[in-house]
């Protein structure tokens, strides 16, 4: 009799050593693929932020104010180009504050690629210390 209960007490133990280590394989498992999850940097939210930094930039500059209201692409251009990282290529357009970013899109710089992803940031620039007509600003970048 005493036998029989050591073999029952042994087999008890063995089943509760096999789920431990079962669940030590699931929980590591499951560690792995959350973390790989958590990791991956988002990279539109990377390029939008790049652009939002861009255009506050743009906003806050005294010079590229004026040159957005005043529609001078060369000054905005050359401006946007020091700041944008390499790897990326971009356009401006100017245009009013009503038009959508669809209309925009005609009045851009250059021409926009069909092929690829082009993420779309924007910003109004109202006035200058001595004139009021809004424009808006729209950024648009694209990897190359």
């Amino acid at each position: 009799m005493i036998n029989k209960n050591f073999h029952a007490d042994k087999k008890a133990w063995i089943r509760i050593v096999e789920a431990v280590i079962a669940i030590m394989i699931l929980s590591g498992f499951f560690m792995v693929f959350i973390q790989r999850q958590v990791e991956k940097p988002d990279f539109a939210s990377s390029v939008r932020e790049i652009e939002k930094t861009i255009l506050r930039e743009t906003a806050s500059d005294k010079i590229m104010r004026k040159a957005v209201l005043e529609n001078d692409n060369d000054a905005i251009i050359s401006f946007v180009k020091e700041r944008m990282p390499a790897g990326l290529n971009f356009t401006i357009a100017i245009c009013e504050p009503e038009d959508t970013i669809q209309n925009c899109k005609g009045k851009s710089s250059t021409t926009l690629p069909r092929e690829v992803e082009i993420y779309v940031e924007d910003i109004i620039i109202s006035a200058t210390l001595t004139e009021y007509k809004p424009k808006k600003l729209v950024l648009f970048v694209w990897v190359s």
